[in-house]
């Protein structure tokens, strides 16, 4: 007689089984056949049941277009812990649709859907002959010159940028593209004013002066000194920014942007209270940012740009190189306080505000940091 399990079929409601396979055990509804797996287990799981001999090589589809999942809802609910499910695209481009819990990151696979996953981790011999002659035919075309000469940006990739992330946004972040177009207007009003300067000493903040003024904690997170400072603090909010308002909703999202801000900025004047330093920037902001994300996300990974050549990391190695540096420069600021060209103590501020406020409000209220909307049918 087989195992019970004390959870039930997302799918039809029925009690499922504790089953193994070659050593793996996983739950099975006895109806339907659905299996809940833990998301490290798929592939294993996969390749157990489904014999190799009886798998076609995966078709090669060059126009293929990518499902994507942010449009998509399920009502069902994970067996384990009750939280909605989320559609998500089984590695990233494979457009077989599975559900996931965004909480445990289980997963739930129908009956009908292993066989395509069989086929999409078998492959396909000549795709990937074709990538080999490809990859030679590229590399045979490049100059050593060119390679040796990259582009001013690529020379500036000493230092980790991420690229990408590799989670489905769930919903149009409205508020991120809002802050990003109003920092880039604000901007562009500094730049042709003129008298820049002006503003300057107006809006941003200066802990010496008025370590408490709320109009200044709120406005220096829309002024940067130049292009390069914009563009990257933009960067960063566009990729953070997306998933972290789609857990904790547009409003929530604004509110914890601001105050982040302000909190980072009033805990670094608090440490140089009397400093002439002036303050400006959205570092501490997207820096709370990063450190929702590292507690909603903390198993996904990045696409990261590092001396010149693309990887792809967990977002906590990322991470823990960039949290590193801000606490060595922030070190060196303490002891030169005066020639500080870079707020490093609002990074580390912002981060741990940031990661510190989502986990409380995961512990206190969960509905806090879920945007129920968005899974609902």
């Amino acid at each position: 007689m087989a195992e019970k399990s004390e959870w039930r079929c997302p799918d039809c409601d029925a009690v499922l089984e504790v089953s193994t396979v070659r050593g793996l055990r996983f739950e099975q509804c006895p109806r339907c056949s659905g299996v809940l797996l833990d998301k490290q287990e798929v592939v294993s799981f996969v390749r157990s049941a489904v014999p190799r001999e009886s798998v076609e090589n995966s078709p090669i589809e060059l126009d293929r277009q990518v499902i994507k999942t942010f449009s998509l809802a399920t009502s069902h609910r994970c067996p384990r812990d009750g939280t909605q499910f989320e559609i998500i695209n089984y590695a990233y481009d494979s457009n077989i649709l599975l559900e996931r819990c965004p909480s445990c990151e289980v997963l739930w696979i129908k009956q009908n859907q292993l066989s395509a996953l069989a086929q999409f981790l078998k492959g396909n011999p000549k795709l990937k002959q074709l990538g080999l002659l490809l990859s030679q035919d590229i590399a045979d075309n490049s100059s050593s010159s060119e390679m040796a000469h990259p582009p001013p940006f690529i020379r500036l990739t000493t230092f980790p940028v991420p690229v990408s992330d590799f989670v489905d946004r769930l919903d149009t972040p409205y508020v991120v593209m809002a802050i990003i177009a109003l920092n880039c207007i604000i901007f562009l009003l500094q730049y042709v004013s003129p008298n820049p300067e002006f503003l300057l000493n107006l809006f941003s903040y200066h802990p010496s002066e008025s370590l408490f003024s709320l109009t200044r904690l709120l406005s220096h997170q829309f002024l940067h000194l130049n292009l390069l400072h914009v563009v990257s603090n933009m960067w960063v909010l566009w990729i953070f920014g997306d998933n972290v308002e789609s857990r904790l909703g547009h409003a929530k999202f604004l509110a914890f942007y601001l105050i982040s801000g302000a909190i980072a900025a009033l805990g670094f004047g608090a440490l140089l209270p009397h400093s002439d330093l002036y303050l400006l920037g959205a570092s501490g902001s997207i820096a709370a940012v990063i450190g929702a994300y590292v507690y909603l996300y903390p198993k996904e990974k990045l696409q990261v740009l590092f001396w010149n050549t693309l990887y792809r990391w967990t977002v906590w190695k990322f991470v823990a190189l960039w949290m590193g540096a801000q606490f060595l420069g922030w070190l060196f600021d303490l002891m030169s306080a005066e020639s500080i060209t870079i707020a490093h103590g609002v990074h580390v501020i912002g981060f741990f505000f940031g990661l510190l406020v989502v986990a409380l409000l995961a512990r206190v209220r969960k509905g806090l940091i879920q945007h129920v909307d968005v899974y609902q049918s």
